[in-house]
């Protein structure tokens, strides 16, 4: 079966919960839309947050949250510690600190199709 996505960017906007039609590009902000919101906490590690789609909803998107100090060894980060708050029965949002403390570091979240 083919995948109803043309293209990444169309992916990305499904999976974020962003216009699909528009240009939207709001970063995240206590909003229930939007790009991941990428921060530093006061101890300055890596904060990512951003909105999924529940594991229950079709059509089943996966998320990847990576990181590392340069972009080139980005490695998958674990949610087991994640704060995962619902929303709603489609979405909820998730807030991961990454451990590792360094001045210089990257995060990433990718979205698949199941």
């Amino acid at each position: 079966m083919a995948s109803p996505f043309a293209d990444s960017a169309n992916l990305l906007k499904f999976g974020f919960n962003l216009h699909p039609t528009t240009s939207d590009q709001r970063i995240l902000a206590g909003e229930n839309a939007g790009l991941p919101s990428v921060t530093r906490d006061p101890a300055g590690r890596l904060v990512l947050e951003f909105i999924r789609r529940r594991a229950i909803t079709p059509p089943h998107l996966s998320y990847e949250i990576t990181t590392g100090s340069d972009l080139d060894t980005l490695t998958p980060l674990s949610l087991n510690n994640a704060l995962i708050t619902p929303i709603d029965a489609t979405w909820e949002r998730v807030l991961v600190t990454d451990p590792i403390l360094t001045p210089r570091r990257f995060g990433r979240v990718l979205v698949n199709q199941n």
